[in-house]
């Protein structure tokens, strides 16, 4: 037991198994748990166990969906999710109040949960190379984010309320693709909009 409470970080990154064991939840001090280009294919519920969590990455591993008690993880810092294979992201994502940067790039999404929009201190957010046929509204009650990447999406127009976002400083889209890109630079004179294409 004493070995256990002294497990700060676990590195699983581009192990072969399939499934995260529950005895996750044992690790009560864990604060990095990194799972990236592993083939791991869900995380327990029993993560939400491991309240001390900072840093969770599963970037480019088989990952098909967020359990919701990822809820209880308040401490989470960093969540990369970018490349893996999931669909859906739930609602209780937007419980993470204390989240800087969110990686959901990658992924099969077609739409984010109204929750994403309450987290105010996000600071990077991607949800590149998905299926959204049309812009998140969520997003724009992304107040604290400054790196905004949205580019190989569906959507041909940005809305102009993306002029409340203050603190907005680089957006990465497909700016030829985007039918108002002019008005929303005229909006935002400040914004470097980056155009994917053109990197």
């Amino acid at each position: 037991m004493d070995y256990i409470e002294k497990v700060h970080e676990l590195s699983l990154r581009r192990s072969k198994m399939s499934d995260l064991s529950a005895d996750i939840g044992k690790l009560k001090n864990l604060r990095i748990l990194d799972l990236s280009g592993s083939r791991i294919r869900s995380i327990p519920p029993e993560i939400g166990n491991c309240k001390k969590l900072r840093v969770l990455l599963a970037n480019a591993s088989q990952l098909e969906e967020i359990p919701s008690t990822i809820k209880n993880l308040k401490d989470l810092r960093v969540l990369n999710l970018g490349h893996c294979k999931i669909k859906r992201i739930p609602e209780e994502l937007g419980e993470l109040d204390n989240l800087w940067s969110l990686s959901l790039a990658g992924n099969e999404i077609k739409e984010l949960p109204e929750s994403i929009s309450n987290l105010k201190n996000l600071t990077f957010f991607s949800i590149a190379g998905n299926h959204l046929k049309e812009f998140p509204k969520p997003v724009l009650g992304l107040e604290s984010v400054c790196n905004l990447w949205m580019h190989k999406n569906d959507f041909k127009s940005i809305p102009i309320e993306i002029e409340e976002m203050e603190n907005i400083t680089h957006l990465l889209i497909d700016a030829h693709e985007i039918e108002n890109v002019e008005e929303i630079q005229t909006l935002l004179p400040e914004l470097r909009i980056i155009d994917e294409e053109k990197r």
